[in-house]
């Protein structure tokens, strides 16, 4: 998989700035994993991001979000649903 996702990079160099793996073998790993990683790497400012492939967030209700993010001091803001799930309660007992 991961040459595969070096050819598009090659192929869209004007878009694609790196790839960053967040997990050494090709076992599924948790986002929250994923993310510490990320995290841990790429830590430099007050605000952290990440981009789910499959989730886009644009239009002007943002402003509003990153506001009340500032006035309540929450650790972290998320949205959207899986599109590979009829819900978004994860089953008692699921390691996800």
């Amino acid at each position: 998989m991961t040459r595969r996702i070096e050819l598009l990079a090659d192929k869209h160099a004007d878009r694609v700035v790196e790839i960053f793996s967040a997990s050494a073998t090709s076992d599924m790993a948790t986002h929250g994993h994923c993310l510490d990683l990320v995290r841990a790497a790429r830590d430099d400012g007050d605000y952290f991001a990440l981009i789910d492939t499959d989730i886009k967030a644009k239009g002007p209700f943002l402003a509003p979000v990153l506001e009340l993010v500032n006035e309540s001091g929450v650790a972290a803001v998320c949205g959207g649903r899986g599109v590979w799930c009829e819900n978004d309660v994860i089953p008692e007992g699921h390691w996800g």
